[in-house]
């Protein structure tokens, strides 16, 4: 596993979150169905003032 691109999160002070995200099974418009999953979670986080 490459660690480099999250290496930097170490040297922060946060505060941070923590995400899971549901995987599905694959459908016609899975892209669009992620893209407004992701929308509503960062809303959601940004709401809480994450």
């Amino acid at each position: 596993m490459q660690l480099a691109e999250v290496r930097n999160l170490y040297d922060q002070d946060g505060p941070f979150a923590t995400v899971y995200l549901e995987g599905r099974a694959p459908a016609v418009d899975a892209e669009h169905q992620v893209r407004l999953r992701w929308d509503d979670l960062r809303g959601r986080l940004e709401k809480d003032g994450a």
